[in-house]
């Protein structure tokens, strides 16, 4: 059976829904069920919440390769967004760094990192990234994409994931 690869952040990972992946109300489940080319494949979601648009990249990459599907969707998300795994332990270390996110406490085998230090390394990171370069970068991973797809023989749609809510 031929497949469809969805790709992107937890907008697209179903975060928050409470069936996550397989809520009926995802628009990735939403969007398969409802357009007839899309509904005679296999849904395959290799979406991960909190991922930044390297970690996207690289997701799709590995599901274009592995299942090489025939229709491929990759939902970009908001730039700056970093992940970064503080530790090498046995449970996650993982720390969140962009814009509105907040830090949480990281506790390592031999040090502690509070939120409040960890947000001050992240925003002064973040204070020397400039949008261009995520431009940039987004214009090099489509490209990539695009001539993996002519590779895999994919049909790849692209998706702006920076929506703006209302309050």
């Amino acid at each position: 059976m031929s497949t469809s690869l969805f790709v992107g952040c937890s907008f697209t990972s179903g975060v928050g829904f409470e069936l996550e992946a397989d809520d009926p109300s995802l628009w990735v489940n939403m969007l398969h069920a409802q357009t007839p080319a899309l509904s005679s494949t296999e849904l395959i979601n290799y979406s991960e919440g909190g991922a930044s648009n390297n970690n996207v990249f690289y997701n799709a990459v590995n599901g274009l390769v592995k299942h090489q599907p025939k229709y491929a969707f990759v939902q970009w998300t908001s730039a700056p967004r970093y992940n970064v795994s503080l530790g090498l332990e046995t449970y996650s270390t993982r720390q969140f760094f962009g814009q509105n996110i907040q830090s949480i406490d990281c506790n390592l085998h031999n040090v502690s990192y509070p939120a409040s230090y960890l947000a001050d390394v992240g925003n002064r990171f973040l204070s020397l990234h400039h949008p261009y370069a995520d431009i940039l970068t987004i214009v090099e991973y489509i490209n990539t994409l695009n001539t993996l797809t002519k590779i895999t023989g994919t049909r790849i749609f692209f998706i702006n994931g920076n929506i703006v809510t209302g309050k």
